[in-house]
């Protein structure tokens, strides 16, 4: 029992220096590596680890500690005079909203070919005119419904385009368009809820864009890969798993009371304003309107819709966790759930493929992408090693077909991508070069299955169906082999 708490205390201890990792946890991994959104995600029960637990466990002790100080006469004291210190008029603020915004959409407008977030790409001419148009509207009472609605239009125009799922990364862009709905009629009685309108939009954008660590965790080894330090020394699975619980610790803390904000605001605001030193112009332009939404809440006024009493928060953080952790899961399975071989088989022998409004990049015309007659098809060969004394390794000989990370938003050829490894029928894998590694297999006989994928995530298909290599193996035999 006890060398299974040191485990956890091995793991939960370096998460109190994660704020400290600005960039894995501040950077939005879409922006700036490949994903696949119709892979399957990681199994809960592998999410859902002692080390989970005990991270989530020492952030309820932290929230309830700051709480606790916060309502005593010593931290309503403290809190007060601080809080008066910084507090800037509500009106200034809106300044700092209205001009923080038009900025954002004149970027977008210089920039061209995006609707709201950089890998939102779009061919749309006039997009970028409606940018404009926007951010110049925003100036004016008159106008500025009309670029609340202007902003509304851009977030349909991309669920059009990329799928509801992929667009529940943003409902930030929902509370700025509503935020700035109720500026433009100061006299409603929902005016002075504007404000908490911006924070809960950053709040729940935040806390889902957490989950994504714990379900695609992959998408952004190759960024820890090159910013290895970063990890302190732990596995790139468990880093992870501790950046998404900090995310959503700070996110959750954005709807807490007003010290508990003001602390999750300044801490997130760091460490989104520190990732813009590696990553650069792209990283500053998707996340300005959140650095605004946070300046205004460090130093807006804490009064506000008050949702809950301050004793039900911290019971109210696991289940909010447990809700977005089973919408999110929901929703994919719902929205994009794999294919499986037996029903691309399926569609290869007449059933007409289902056209897709989401992907993962952009719309692919159907699951499945068919080589032409005249183009040779790739052959797999497959077989693993030990890597580490641990690890396995595949690596994978595919001829006529090249590996590749870059992904576009439609395949030209079938011959250049990357490929999907299922091992028993879930998908643990994506290669994006010939050697992938497998992690720790069990002892014992396996079944795994390759297959090949275009640079828009559609399935290669032949002659006789997918691009696809079966292999069985049994560890313990090539343990054999290779200690022999």
């Amino acid at each position: 029992m006890f060398s299974g708490h040191l485990r956890v205390a091995r793991h939960v201890l370096p998460a109190l220096l994660i704020s400290h990792m600005p960039q894995s946890a501040a950077a939005h991994v879409k922006w700036f590596e490949p994903y696949d959104l119709f892979a399957t995600p990681a199994a809960l029960h592998q999410v859902l680890s002692p080390s989970f637990f005990g991270i989530l466990a020492l952030g309820l002790l932290v929230l309830t500690a700051v709480t606790v100080l916060e309502a005593s006469a010593v931290g309503q004291r403290i809190g007060g005079r601080v809080i008066s210190a910084i507090t800037v008029d509500h009106l200034k603020l809106d300044d700092v909203m209205r001009i923080g915004t038009a900025m954002f959409f004149v970027s977008l407008w210089a920039t061209g070919g995006v609707l709201l977030t950089p890998e939102l790409h779009t061919d749309l001419v006039w997009v970028s005119w409606l940018q404009l148009a926007i951010a110049v509207g925003l100036f004016f009472r008159v106008t500025r419904t009309l670029s609340a609605v202007g902003i509304v239009a851009l977030w349909v125009i991309a669920v059009a385009q990329f799928g509801i799922f992929h667009l529940l990364d943003y409902p930030i862009f929902l509370a700025v368009a509503l935020y700035f709905g109720l500026c433009a009629w100061p006299a409603s009685r929902f005016h002075r809820y504007r404000f908490d309108v911006l924070r809960w939009g950053v709040a729940i954008t935040m806390m889902w864009a957490s989950i994504e660590k714990f379900a695609y965790p992959e998408w952004s080894f190759p960024i820890l890969e090159q910013l290895s330090f970063l990890t302190f020394g732990m596995h790139q699975l468990m880093f992870m798993k501790l950046a998404g619980l900090v995310e959503f610790a700070l996110g959750f803390g954005l709807i807490c009371t007003p010290v508990v904000r003001k602390l999750a605001a300044l801490a997130l605001g760091g460490m989104i304003a520190a990732a813009i030193i590696p990553f650069g112009r792209v990283d500053a332009i998707g996340h300005l309107m959140i650095l605004l939404i946070l300046a205004i809440t460090v130093f807006g006024s804490p009064s506000g819709a008050v949702i809950l009493p301050r004793w039900a928060l911290v019971p109210l953080k696991p289940i909010c966790l447990a809700l977005f952790l089973g919408g999110y899961y929901g929703l994919q399975a719902l929205i994009y759930s794999d294919a499986s071989i037996n029903q691309l088989a399926a569609f290869h022998t007449g059933l007409r493929a289902p056209v897709l409004s989401t992907s993962a990049i952009a719309p692919p015309k159907a699951l499945t992408v068919q080589l032409p007659p005249d183009q040779p098809e790739p052959q797999i060969d497959v077989h693993l090693t030990k890597a580490d004394g641990k690890t396995w390794d595949l690596h994978i000989d595919a001829r006529h077909f090249t590996f590749s990370a870059v992904c576009t938003t439609d395949a030209e050829s079938g011959s250049i991508g990357h490929a999907h490894i299922y091992i028993e029928g879930k998908k643990v894998a994506a290669a994006y070069a010939p050697v992938v590694s497998l992690g720790d297999l069990p002892a014992g006989q396996h079944v795994l299955r390759i297959v090949l994928q275009a640079q828009d995530h559609r399935t290669i298909v032949g002659v006789n169906g997918p691009i696809t290599k079966e292999i069985r193996i049994d560890t313990r035999d090539l343990m054999a082999i290779h200690s022999g």
